[in-house]
């Protein structure tokens, strides 16, 4: 083991129990330190390429049913398996509704559009019961299993009961989403806004309206509008224009048998009702209001003791969960602040929540695991106890008392009295931090700099192998921006909030350097410390993503865009304000022709920049054309500018748009015997996503914001999290890489803290098998990685000469390259892995014996070319006798092209005069003769020439030599014009000729005859 994976493992465990435990203070620590507190164990998935989990669930007493990508399973204890009737179901749309007590039902999409199938999943097998039916706005019906066993189906404008083999229907104004369902046993009851349904044991429906919130929600609505629009008056119109724009979401939940709980936007706390009377229960309400606060219902989930678990976000944001007894007892779950719960389905159990014997509430979290409250502890199981970071779909509970965990990216199982079980090796790379707030900000050295969660009052700096802390002034948490300039220092902004009873806060500004913090305080912080950064040698601003307009112009000029019509410039000292033209900007970049451009968007992109005073609008189209090349940035895209791209390659990529404007890569093109770019050759890469912007990687390439894509050596990929702490989570935030080639991957806020996740590469070395001193045209190059838990097969490889530009990236651990002239050849070599980290470089020297064709001419003399098309008089003396060359030629300098199989070169085109015209023999496309034949020839175009030439050919019964014909003359130009019109001319003329001659040569036939 290397010396940088001993320090890891004892490193991990320090951080994680530190970190971790920071998070919440409840046991969260990973690896179940205190003993046998269980560990989860992943299930294999079914077999199936790219394979997903769409749903699950569990008929009574088991087995566990999956509906995947690729079909619907059952787990038999070993393995998952299809249902013994056959594959009646082979993956799409579908939905699993009951289970947990009641029987267990397959949805799936049916034949026609509003359509879907109802299977009954029981012992492995599926039989079809009925058919149910939906609206246009969900793919599958929905469908609710009663406690009395009955099937109910339900859309916008319906609800049925199915009874006795056939559905009951009755119309009903019902959502398709936002229902809330009521089940008591003898009666289940449907409630949508106003109507409340109920559906007793003989599958009778009553319809009664329930309308107790409609003043309450209208009162709201009219609350916030008069605050928006202070003039609006309440008329028909505006009644109307609230019943058409209704954004209340509201959820609830059946408490104890004979009450109805009812919260969620915009209601502040919750509604209690008697199912019966449907009168409110205020004092009831009141009671709980009292311990869950004011705070907006977000999420509400239904134990199977009866009990309510209510998850309320606040007005600033933050987010806690309660637990209501069927009593009405509300308890506060201490630990549970910031947890985010998953969302699940219509009807039921509104997010994924079990209660089981032993006291505990499990709770599927939307990332980061699993939460189980127990014996007034919250416990947080994540990645490190063997549970994957996707959303929780459902959470069941099998008889035997293990509890199963399903997410879109796997299956899970918890022991809860088996020790827990080692990490897999690979995990040891990757470390998990808690921030306090922001973001991580790499600077233009390579640090990285970060406000941890564990250290208040301190910023932290993270030089790629230890750590640095410095005391700040400020309170680390309130940090709400944050970027670096390129002398190595951070700016960051920071919050001083009112204290109680006060209505103010106040905006600074610090400059922090590995030496020193400055503060910035004022009315414009923000400006003073640009400022104070440009004089001392800043000349841009780096990972500035909370700005759209940020730049640096030569002679200390600073752009900010303040607002969307408002732009601040700082040169001689002050800052000036202006007026956006047209009133709209959303980008301000920075330009080598211009300075600055700015963007603006009303009522369509129009670019201007500014000039001695004044904005100037520029010729550019507003958005990207198919076919124009543009430039991918960190405020994504802007007008190309070779100038920028040249100096400031770690910046941007180049891009051109495509249809439907999709961009894809621009590679420069490398020109053949020479390790060097050419400043106007691009070939056409890969398709890009249309993601926002670009972070620049410190090695290299480019990283997407809001995602795991990464552009290296001209190539698009999607980074892998599968078999990582980060499997499943459904957005990164954010991916850096610093110094060492370490990741910092931020996963974003949950639990109550912003994680992020470091990936260890600094020991990610290339091992290099057989590698030969001396080659003749190619060689391959094998090697395999030195970390552990990295797969060579699925690693990429990446080479370049030194100097030029990565090439490669095919998935494996071999790599040919093929050299383009003999001599001493330098080459450096790097993998990368699934994750997008890439290892230390590898320099290798390599002595190359390239045998390349000859190019001969065959006549030695001045050529005059008089016609469109040339033939080359050269011969091509192969390297090989079963080698054949071709030719290539290039004109006046400029791009090599290939000719035709008899060496034809179209010269169309070329001003008549002088010129210089080079030929040289290509083999396999590539190995060119490095001793062109240059001669000079005089184009002088002879159009009376050009068009004889080819009369022949357009009078002849050959299609294709017509239309080479056709093609040729075509190329001359406008001065054939004159040519074919007398042609044509003398053609008509001949034409009278026609019927007289014809005549005459008949007589003469007939007297011969006779």
């Amino acid at each position: 083991m290397s010396r940088g994976l001993m320090i890891a493992a004892p490193m991990l465990a320090l951080l994680l129990t530190a970190c971790l435990a920071a998070d919440l203070p409840a046991d969260r620590e990973p690896g179940g330190s205190d003993g046998a507190l269980g560990y989860w164990e992943a299930l294999p998935l079914p077999p199936g390429e790219e394979q997903y989990v769409i749903d699950a669930g569990m008929e009574p007493g088991g087995p566990l049913w999956v509906a995947a990508k690729t079909g619907l399973y059952y787990w038999t204890g070993k393995e998952f398996k299809a249902p013994k009737s056959g594959e009646m179901w082979t993956g799409g749309t579908g939905k699993l509704a009951g289970g947990l007590g009641q029987d267990l039902y397959l949805v799936r999409s049916g034949e026609t559009q509003a359509q879907s199938q109802v299977y009954r999943l029981s012992d492995g097998d599926a039989q079809y019961i009925t058919d149910a039916y939906h609206g246009f706005d969900t793919f599958t019906a929905n469908l609710y299993v009663s406690k009395s066993a009955k099937l109910y189906n339900w859309g916008r404008r319906f609800l049925a009961v199915y009874s006795g083999g056939e559905w009951k229907r009755v119309e009903a104004k019902l959502a398709s989403y936002n229902v809330i369902i009521c089940d008591t046993g003898p009666n289940v009851h449907f409630y949508a806004r106003k109507w409340l349904y109920t559906v007793d044991r003989d599958g009778n429906i009553t319809e009664r309206e329930f309308s107790a919130l409609e003043h309450e929600l209208f009162a709201i609505f009219v609350a916030k509008a008069r605050d928006e629009h202070p003039g609006w008056g309440i008329s028909p119109a505006f009644i109307e224009k609230y019943k058409a724009f209704d954004e209340a979401f509201l959820c609830g939940a059946l408490l104890s048998k004979d009450k109805i709980l009812i919260g969620g936007h915009p209601l502040p706390g919750v509604r209690l009702y008697d199912l019966a009377t449907l009168q409110p229960l205020s004092a009831d309400a009141e009671a709980i209001n009292a311990v869950i606060g004011e705070g907006e219902v977000r999420r509400v989930g239904l134990g199977s003791d009866g009990s309510v678990c209510v998850q309320t976000v606040q007005a600033g944001g933050s987010s806690t969960i309660h637990l209501i007894s069927p009593d009405g007892n509300a308890l506060k779950l201490e630990g549970s602040q910031g947890l985010r719960l998953a969302h699940g389905g219509p009807g039921g159990s509104y997010v994924p929540c079990l209660t089981t014997d032993d006291g505990s509430l499990w709770l599927g979290l939307d990332k980061g695991g699993v939460a189980r409250w127990k014996d007034g502890h919250m416990r947080i199981f994540g990645w490190a106890d063997g549970i994957g970071m996707a959303p929780v779909l459902r959470l069941l509970q099998h008889p035997n008392g293990d509890i199963y965990a399903a997410s879109r990216t796997g299956l899970y199982v918890f022991r809860p009295d088996a020790p827990q079980r080692p990490l897999p090796r690979h995990f040891a790379l990757w470390q998990e931090h808690l921030l306090a707030s922001y973001h991580p900000i790499r600077d233009s050295d390579g640090n990285v700099w970060m406000f941890l969660k564990d250290r208040p009052g301190e910023i932290s700096r993270w030089d790629g192998q230890q750590w640095h802390h410095r005391n700040v002034q400020f309170d680390t948490s309130q940090v709400p921006r944050g970027f670096a300039d390129d002398r190595g220092h951070v700016l960051v902004e920071a919050v001083l909030k009112s204290s109680a009873g006060e209505d103010w806060e106040l905006h600074h500004w610090y400059d922090v350097s590995p030496y020193s913090v400055v503060e910035y305080e004022g009315t414009d912080a923000l400006g003073d410390v640009l400022a104070a950064a440009v004089h001392d040698g800043a000349t841009r601003f780096l990972g500035a993503s909370d700005f759209n307009g940020l730049c640096v112009a030569p002679g200390e000029r600073i752009w900010r865009l303040t607002s969307h019509d408002m732009l601040s410039y700082f040169q001689g000292g002050r800052w000036d304000s202006f007026g956006v033209p047209l009133g709209a900007s959303d980008r301000v970049y920075e330009s080598a022709q211009h300075g600055v451009l700015i963007r603006t968007r009303y009522p369509w992109v129009v670019w201007y920049t500014y000039d001695k005073g004044q904005f100037v609008q520029l010729p550019y189209s507003g958005e990207p054309d198919p076919g124009s090349r543009w430039l991918l940035g960190a405020r994504g895209l802007q007008p190309f500018e070779s100038e920028l791209l040249e100096a400031h390659p770690e910046l941007y990529a180049p891009v051109q748009i495509g249809e439907r404007n999709r961009p894809y890569l621009l590679t420069a093109g490398l020109s053949r015997g020479e390790d060097s770019h050419s400043d106007t050759t691009y070939a056409i890469g890969d398709q890009l996503p249309q993601f926002e912007a670009f972070t620049p990687g410190y090695y290299g390439g480019f990283w997407a914001r809001g995602g795991g894509d990464r552009i290296f050596g001209g190539r698009y990929f999607r980074c892998d999290f599968a078999d990582t702490p980060l499997a499943g989570v459904h957005e990164i935030e954010l991916i850096i890489e610093d110094r060492e080639r370490n990741l910092w991957v931020d996963a974003g806020t949950y639990g109550g803290a912003r994680h992020v996740f470091l990936k260890r590469l600094h020991d990610f070395r290339l091992k290099v098998h057989d590698f030969p001193a001396e080659v003749k045209r190619a060689v391959c190059i094998t090697a395999d990685p030195l970390l552990p838990g990295l797969d060579a097969d699925k690693m990429r490889l990446f080479w370049r000469f030194e100097g030029g530009s990565w090439q490669g990236g095919d998935q494996g651990n071999s790599v040919k390259i093929a050299f383009s002239k003999p001599g001493s050849h330098s080459i450096e070599l790097l993998g990368m892995d699934r994750q997008g980290g890439t290892s230390e470089r590898v320099t290798l020297a390599v002595k190359a014996t390239v045998p390349l064709p000859e190019t001969r001419l065959v006549e030695d003399r001045r050529f005059t070319i008089k016609d469109v098309v040339w033939a080359a008089p050269v011969e091509l003396v192969p390297t090989e006798r079963d080698a054949c060359p071709q030719l290539s030629y290039r004109i006046d300098s400029g791009q090599w092209q290939a000719a035709s199989e008899d060496h034809i070169i179209p010269v169309a085109g070329l001003e008549p005069g002088k010129h210089v015209i080079e030929l040289a023999a290509v083999e396999e496309e590539f190995y060119r003769d490095l001793s062109p034949l240059r001669l000079r020839v005089r184009y002088a175009p002879d159009f009376n020439f050009i068009v004889q030439c080819r009369l022949d050919m357009l009078a002849c019964d050959d299609r294709a030599l017509r239309d080479k014909a056709f093609a040729e003359i075509r190329m001359a130009g406008p001065e054939v014009i004159p040519i074919l019109e007398e042609k044509l001319r003398e053609a008509r003329e001949a034409m009278k000729l026609v019927r007289p001659l014809e005549g005459l040569l008949r007589q003469i036939q007939r007297e011969q005859v006779q």
